[in-house]
Formats: C-alpha cells, sequence, structure tokens
C-alpha cells in the first residue's frame, strides 16, 4: 500500500475534507489530528500501530510495510509519534533530532 492510499482511507472514514490545491503535509497532518485532540503533533505509537493494522476501513499494512515505516517514524522515548517530523520526511525535508 502506499501512504498516499493510507491516509486518504483515513480521511475519507473520518469525513475530512481539504481544499484543492492544499499542501498534502497539511493534509496529512490534519488527518493524524483527527487522533491528536490537543494538537501536540504527537500519538501514541500503540494507537498508529492500531490505525495501521487493524483499523476497519481501507487497505492495512502488512508486518513488512509497518517495519518499513517506523524506521522512518520519529518515535521518542516515551513511545510518542511524531507525526508532523514524520511528514515532513516524507515531503524530503530534514528534521532536527
Amino acid at each position: 500500500m502506499i501512504w498516499a492510499d493510507f491516509f486518504q482511507n483515513v480521511t475519507i472514514f473520518f469525513h475530512i475534507s481539504f481544499s484543492p490545491g492544499t499542501d498534502p503535509e497539511d493534509n496529512i497532518n490534519k488527518a493524524f489530528e483527527f487522533f491528536d485532540p490537543n494538537k501536540t503533533g504527537k500519538i501514541k505509537k500503540a494507537v498508529l500501530v492500531e490505525l495501521l493494522t487493524k483499523a476497519p476501513y481501507g487497505d492495512k499494512l502488512n508486518a513488512e510495510e509497518l517495519s518499513a515505516m517506523m524506521e522512518i517514524a520519529n518515535v521518542d522515548h516515551k513511545g510518542m509519534f511524531h507525526y508532523r517530523d514524520f511528514t515532513a520526511v516524507l515531503k524530503g525535508k530534514e528534521v532536527e533530532d
């Protein structure tokens, strides 16, 4: 599955609408923010894994795809996934530790 497919599934499932011509990074962050009510830029890794492997919508990631994502995912020592950093990396931006 391509990441764009996953985020499209998330946005369709949660009825998140985006304006044409908006930045894809903003759209992806907006989809993640659905799971981050305080808009901290982080969600629990366990929540992310659940979304990617067991959510009742769209294609699910298999173990190999999940492992590949976790290699580039920014998860801190508290087990929090920094989705804003992740989307920046997807767009080829450098992210500071």
